[in-house]
């Protein structure tokens, strides 16, 4: 997978994706920390 940001020669190129609905962005993380990508900072 190619996707993300790349920095050469002083010049930023790439791609983003943006999500504006937080029901979306919940289904990331639970997706990502059932995947093990992701990590909950501990408390306290």
């Amino acid at each position: 997978m190619s996707d993300g940001l790349t920095f050469r020669m002083g010049i930023l190129t790439g791609r983003l994706h943006g999500y504006d609905e937080e029901d979306a962005i919940k289904q990331l993380i639970t997706s990502r920390l059932k995947k093990g990508l992701l990590k909950l900072p501990k408390a306290g």
